[in-house]
């Protein structure tokens, strides 16, 4: 009989560090998913921004430069630094486009678990 006591006392020991692993798991898969919702609102956010305002800029940016360039107020290379300028400014866009994208798969893998 004590055997018996023995294996049960061994069981619940087991269930108590298996449902003290599974608290912690859950614990750490909504800290996880937390930030990875934070992360969705960060490049959200920055989206936001360059569909406002950043992209306008940088069209803005390009026919500003290309009429000095007609005109004659600006010479080849500088009409380059200044449409540079502006292509970064799409480039890095398209980069919080990628970032963004990223976030929300990395979120719905987390929510899919």
């Amino acid at each position: 009989f004590s055997s018996q006591s023995a294996r049960n006392k061994a069981a619940k020991i087991e269930y108590e560090n298996y449902k003290t692993l599974a608290e912690n798991t859950k614990i750490e898969l909504n800290t996880e998913i937390s930030n990875a919702v934070s992360e969705v609102e960060k490049y959200k956010e920055s989206l936001s921004y360059y569909e406002t305002e950043g992209l306008k800029n940088a069209s803005v940016i390009i026919d500003a430069a290309n009429s000095q360039l007609e005109n004659g107020d600006i010479d080849y290379l500088q009409w380059v630094l200044v449409v540079n300028q502006a292509i970064t400014i799409k480039n890095e866009y398209l980069d919080r486009v990628n970032d963004y994208n990223k976030a929300i798969i990395n979120l719905q893998t987390l929510n899919n678990l």
